[in-house]
């Protein structure tokens, strides 16, 4: 049996962030694959970075746009802190790029930003507090879809 955190079966490792890694699990009841981002343990244990990441879940979990990953629930287990979040199957935007020989061309590029900048008008123009929220926009969180959806992963 595989390592479980509440109902979530640990898969794989999507990535590793400066203070989080991702994983992909399974819901053991609905079957369901979903992203599980977990507070690496040095920032688990104080107190601050805890209600950060707790509202970090919660203000995230309110955004509803079809650019920005959604948020399902936040989970404390044990020493855990996580945040179940939508899976994207996908590389990020940084690989795609990257593998191109120059520049990404305009046809390409002005679709993905006209999704960014969607994502960041909903999220600008949400009520306070809500709309205090930071998106993290580096390339490596932006994850094209192969029906050219581009969801903003943090």
């Amino acid at each position: 049996m595989n390592q479980m955190i509440q109902s979530y079966e640990l898969l794989d490792n999507l990535g590793y962030g400066g203070m989080a890694k991702v994983l992909r699990v399974r819901h053991e009841i609905t079957g369901e694959t979903r992203a599980m981002k977990i507070l690496y343990e040095q920032y688990a244990v104080d107190p601050q970075m805890e209600k950060r990441f707790k509202e970090e879940a919660m203000h995230a979990g309110k955004l509803n746009h079809p650019n920005i990953v959604k948020v399902y629930e936040y989970i404390k287990e044990g020493g855990n802190l996580c945040i179940i979040m939508e899976f994207i199957e996908g590389k990020p935007l940084s690989q795609i790029i990257g593998a191109e020989v120059g520049p990404i061309v305009a046809a390409k590029a002005i679709p993905l930003f006209v999704q960014i900048a969607g994502a960041i008008d909903h999220a600008h123009n949400l009520p306070a507090p809500l709309s205090t929220v930071i998106l993290n926009l580096r390339m490596c969180s932006l994850h094209p879809t192969i029906s050219q959806k581009l969801p903003i992963l943090e």
